[in-house]
């Protein structure tokens, strides 16, 4: 079930976009920082069996590869363009719901991914 993940993303009707996400550090080690809760629109666009994903992040619309997946995980590449910092992007399905990490440039940002 190399593609479970897609196939569960899809039944959660995509395209998708996080409720909230959050900014902050990426290497903060044992340091507490507040979460600023930054709200942002994002959305992702997969197709069931794809191996490619569509992203728009504001100004950011970038195509993302598939580098890994599991039955629950799925990891992409992004590449670095004039609008958007490349990265790695995880979709992790969680309790019936998708995880959403994005990680580069020294930042992270996380949210709970939902049907638009």
């Amino acid at each position: 079930m190399k593609h479970a993940l897609l196939s569960a993303a899809s039944r959660l009707g995509l395209p998708i976009h996080p409720r909230t996400r959050t900014r902050q550090p990426a290497n903060c080690g044992t340091q507490a920082l507040p979460s600023l809760g930054l709200p942002n629109s994002i959305s992702f666009t997969l197709v069931k069996g794809g191996t490619t994903a569509a992203e728009v992040n504001d100004s950011c619309t970038n195509t993302l590869t598939l580098t890994k997946a599991t039955a629950t995980v799925l990891t992409f590449s992004e590449p670095g363009t004039d609008q958007c910092v490349a990265g790695t992007v995880t979709f992790t399905l969680q309790d019936g719901k998708l995880a959403y990490r994005w990680t580069g440039g020294g930042e992270q940002n996380t949210g709970t991914l939902s049907k638009k």
